[in-house]
């Protein structure tokens, strides 16, 4: 047993980090600078979490290929057919503007231009991402999902995944749909993740289309923040 009076080596010395606990969640701060007061949160979206349910898990891939699959809307009438059987194949409305550290993107899926026009065949979706992992999905005007990919090391993530339902019964509904939504459709995701080479997604990897725009602007950035650092990291005394 050590005394009062007894020495830490200086080995034994760790760094601490501004940490706080809001919307739910812990909230870890491990720049050198001062925090923001501002949460990275996104407008619209409730700070509170009555009516939701959230779930995790461990997946097998880096981050890099989970974020660019979110970004990916057209694969929705492919990969998710059984659950979306009329959902039209075409991206008829794209866009994707950046924010800062906010990537907004919104884009359309209809039938074939001169077929089935505003059918059921059409459906706009809606993600934003904050820098770098940080996701909202408007899956319809009153449910709502967040998501993050936090990186665990190069072959896993931690995907969080909280599910919002504006409605009565809401915590009910959110289960509901939550447990369908991760169980379901995310399954088929991440069997065609499955096929997928391991490791980071490298730059000139994929041939991006103009509905890729959230992909193309997310990866910029990444690579722009982490040459930053880098910078940062070799001026001397860092």
């Amino acid at each position: 047993f050590m005394d009062r009076d007894y020495k830490i080596p200086a080995s034994w010395k760790v760094p601490t980090y501004s940490a706080r606990e809001e919307c739910g969640l812990i909230w870890l701060w491990y720049g050198n600078d001062q925090p923001s007061d501002e949460l990275p949160w996104f407008d619209g979206l409730p700070r509170s979490c009555r009516r939701t349910w959230e779930t995790s898990d461990i997946w097998p891939y880096h981050y890099t290929r989970i974020m660019d699959s979110n970004f990916d809307v057209y694969h929705f009438p492919f990969v998710h057919r059984s659950v979306n059987p009329g959902l039209g194949p075409v991206v008829v409305e794209q866009e994707a503007e950046d924010l800062g550290d906010l990537i907004t993107t919104r884009a359309t899926l209809d039938d074939y231009a001169d077929q089935r026009k505003g059918t059921r065949a059409r459906k706009t979706f809606v993600m934003n991402v904050r820098m770098p992992t940080l996701l909202y999905f408007e899956m319809t005007s009153r449910l709502w999902l967040l998501a993050s990919m936090t990186p665990v090391d190069d072959k896993r993530t931690w995907v969080f995944a909280r599910y919002y339902a504006n409605m009565p019964l809401g915590r009910l509904v959110a289960w509901l749909v939550g447990r369908f939504e991760y169980n379901i459709v995310q399954d088929q995701d991440r069997r065609i993740m499955d096929t997928l080479p391991a490791g980071p997604l490298e730059a000139g990897e994929y041939r991006y289309g103009k509905a890729d725009a959230g992909s193309i602007i997310w990866a910029k950035k990444r690579r722009k923040l982490i040459a930053a650092a880098a910078s940062q990291d070799a001026r001397p005394g860092a």
